[in-house]
């Protein structure tokens, strides 16, 4: 293969074959598969040293967790510099180096080379400095963040699951001009994504410089865009037809399976687990395998577009033929044999790996979420009529030291009036009537005060205070705890904050309040965090951080959640609570879970391990 790069106008190029794509990749698939485990491996290992370096700069800034709350001390502190820088290496190289192994190890194979896995390692590690510059960082960044939002990322397994956090999403879709801005965005991160889908590959495979790579990328998008495109529909059609045949071929077996062997409750829950063990196990097979034959499709172009033409045929295939056949079918009987005795065992202990019912509560978002007006005493005392849990509120402080409840900065939203709470009395305040966003012409309410909010929740709902804005400082908490506990309502209420060190200093000043802390981005021991409960992002709301924070005898909830299917989601991994708006749907949902199928309860607790 050709490591020179070429200046000239790119070739015309038709496009692709996907069949012989296809079964050019398969032919190849064994040594493409260990490659990537190996390179996977590598992966693996170089983050959990990277890790352990954040870890100790974590441990040497007395910090258990690094979170969203600590963006101030980030830029404060050479610690938190030196956590952004490492976080940014470890975001360069490992982009880097899955992407350019893919490559690498594609444009070998199209060209029927075989160099090892070290010295395509050796290669990919030798394109760092390239990445390292200004503008390969600007890639990195794009492919590892934008990328992924938009569906133009190929390889990036560290940042696959990046989304923008639901109370963000919420804001931008609940405002039309916002909605449209960010719906053009998209569409031009896509754009740009497709334009310089080369980008990697002339760094990767030519060793030119980022700009040089991005220039030559748009010059082969521009002449071959038909080509690509319809590359790009006939692989689409491919998978979703290879999807569609799994699912009948397994629906089918799952009817001849029931038909055979009796409609008993195990026999149909030994089927159901069966045919969706083996469908999930082949879709996931054919998505992981997605990855390398998308780089392969895109590595053709790139290579014939320059001159280096390659074709998908397979010389060494004919006489191993026989071989391959005997391996797959013994690794097809190997497969089938264990999803069998892993379904077998399931079965067994059916009711502990698929519960039936839930224990999660409910927490109101602001009040009542969608049931009544915003941060109201009438929302909180809706919530309480629907028998939830607990309700949410945010509380700020007035002119005159009371304490009122809104969530925005001002109160421009709800009640026209665009001044603070901080630069209003509470006389002033109490003039203003909250409005309801869901129907403007019903008559407003008043804004409450914390006593009033206290009044509404008491014996009804466990009241989550927030303390928020510009005046969340010690005085405020001081003043929250004091007036629960004169109430003697302590063990009626949670004081929670976006503030670390405000809910650490209300942990250690009164150990008898319950602390909770909210958090949309987090790295290190969650669970270590000095407070009882733990308020995350969907994201951050995994199986293993909720049990790692059960195991520390603390609680997790969840916000703010509004799909029905990660309310199952929270549900299935073991959320104690979830913040909702959709308080009503959310209620209902999780009463009807004892009402649930076989064939539900399975699916529910694959997608959420999933």
């Amino acid at each position: 293969m050709s490591k020179h790069f070429k200046q000239d106008e790119p070739q015309k190029l038709e496009s692709i074959h996907v069949r012989e794509l296809v079964a050019f990749f398969l032919h190849n698939a064994v040594r493409i598969v260990l490659l990537y485990i190996v390179f996977k491996l590598l992966l693996f290992a170089g983050v959990f040293l990277m890790n352990q370096l954040a870890g100790f700069l974590l441990w040497h800034a007395n910090r258990p967790a690094f979170t969203s709350g600590d963006l101030p001390y980030l830029l404060r502190s050479w610690e938190g510099w030196g956590l952004a820088l490492v976080g940014l290496l470890i975001l360069v190289l490992y982009t880097t180096f899955e992407v350019s192994t893919i490559i690498i190890l594609s444009a070998s194979t199209l060209h029927d080379e075989r160099p090892s896995a070290l010295e395509i390692t050796r290669r990919a590690l030798a394109t760092a400095h390239r990445m390292l510059s200004p503008l390969g960082i600007v890639v990195v960044l794009y492919t590892a963040l934008a990328g992924p939002l938009v569906g133009a990322s190929v390889g990036i397994s560290l940042t696959s699951n990046f989304y923008i956090p639901d109370f963000i999403l919420s804001v931008i879709t609940g405002n039309l001009v916002l909605r449209v801005l960010y719906t053009v965005l998209l569409v031009a991160l896509g754009i740009v994504g497709f334009v310089y889908i080369f980008a990697f590959h002339g760094v990767a495979l030519d060793d030119v410089t980022m700009g040089k790579s991005l220039r030559h990328s748009s010059q082969i998008v521009r002449r071959n865009v038909g080509a690509l495109l319809k590359s790009a529909v006939k692989l689409l059609l491919f998978v979703l037809v290879t999807m569609t045949v799994i699912f009948l071929v397994l629906t089918a077996l799952f009817a001849l399976g029931i038909v055979v062997s009796g409609g008993s409750t195990d026999n149909v829950r030994f089927c159901t687990l069966f045919c969706t063990g083996m469908g999930t196990l082949l879709i996931g097979a054919l998505l992981t395998l997605l990855e390398p034959l998308v780089l392969m499709l895109i590595t053709w172009f790139y290579e014939n577009a320059c001159g280096r033409a390659c074709d998908l045929v397979d010389d060494r295939a004919g006489g191993s033929q026989p071989k391959r056949r005997l391996a797959i079918a013994a690794g097809c009987v190997v497969i089938v044999g264990a999803m069998a005795g892993i379904s077998l065992y399931a079965v067994q202990n059916f009711d502990e790996l698929f519960p039936a019912t839930s224990s999660m509560r409910i927490v109101a978002h602001r009040g009542g979420g969608s049931e009544s007006y915003e941060n109201t005493a009438e929302g909180i005392r809706a919530a309480g009529d629907l028998g939830v849990y607990g309700s949410e509120i945010d509380i700020q402080r007035t002119a005159d030291g009371a304490y009122v409840v809104n969530h925005d900065s001002t109160f421009k939203r709800l009640c026209g009036d665009d001044r603070k709470s901080s630069e209003m009395t509470l006389a002033e305040i109490k003039q203003l009537r909250v409005r309801s966003e869901a129907n403007p012409l019903a008559e407003g309410v008043e804004v409450p005060t914390l006593d009033e909010a206290l009044d509404a929740s008491e014996n009804r709902v466990h009241l989550f205070i927030e303390l928020k804005g510009e005046t969340a400082d010690e005085q405020m908490a001081e003043d929250a705890y004091a007036a629960v506990a004169a109430r003697g309502m302590l063990d009626q209420c949670a004081f929670i904050s976006l503030d670390y060190e405000l809910i650490s200093y209300l942990e250690a000043a009164h150990p008898d309040a319950e602390t909770g802390y909210l958090i949309y981005l987090s790295f290190g021991e969650l669970e270590q965090m000095n407070c009882d409960l733990l308020l995350v992002e969907m994201e951050t709301a995994t199986t293993d951080n909720i049990a790692r924070v059960h195991q520390a005898g603390k609680q997790i909830g969840v916000w703010t959640v509004n799909d029905m299917t990660s309310v199952v989601t929270c549900s299935t991994r073991g959320a104690d609570y979830i913040i909702t708006d959709e308080v009503r749907a959310s209620s209902q949902l999780l009463e009807g879970f004892y009402e649930r199928d076989d064939v539900a309860r399975i699916f529910d607790t694959l997608f959420a391990w999933l």
